[in-house]
């Protein structure tokens, strides 16, 4: 039969066994989170890397963009007045078929014909409804 002595040391022995065990467990706690920041951190970094490489890469596209937009308004007013079919097929490497059909409304408001090449003016006839 055990003692009231060895009970009490079984006793102060399991728990400085849990307390051990709880400041082991606090420690693997605390050295996983430093882990895990360590790891957030770089992560972190190498996201900001990653946006900073599509940030440069929007900006460059939108000065193409920029710089082609400019080069297809300075052929739609190229084209907007007559010109030569030599002129008219540089021009089509740089319009799409919305900027071609500006060009051809533009004309018509001026009452040429909608095709560049062509200098003759539209024939306006009136209907009358009698």
């Amino acid at each position: 039969m055990e003692s009231v002595s060895d009970k009490i040391s079984n006793l102060v022995d399991t728990i400085t066994n849990k307390s051990g065990n709880e400041t082991l467990i606090r420690q693997r706690k605390a050295e996983e989170s430093k882990k895990t920041r360590k790891i957030s951190a770089e992560n972190a970094k190498k996201r900001r890397v990653i946006v900073e490489k599509k940030k440069r890469a929007i900006k460059d596209s939108l000065e193409i963009r920029k710089k082609y937009d400019g080069l297809m308004f300075l052929w739609q007013q190229k084209l907007i007045e007559s010109c030569s079919s030599l002129s008219l097929e540089q021009a089509v490497r740089y319009l799409s078929v919305t900027s071609y059909d500006e060009v051809v409304i533009e004309r018509n408001t001026q009452n040429l014909c909608g095709y560049p090449i062509c200098q003759n003016k539209i024939k306006v006839r009136l209907i009358s409804f009698s």
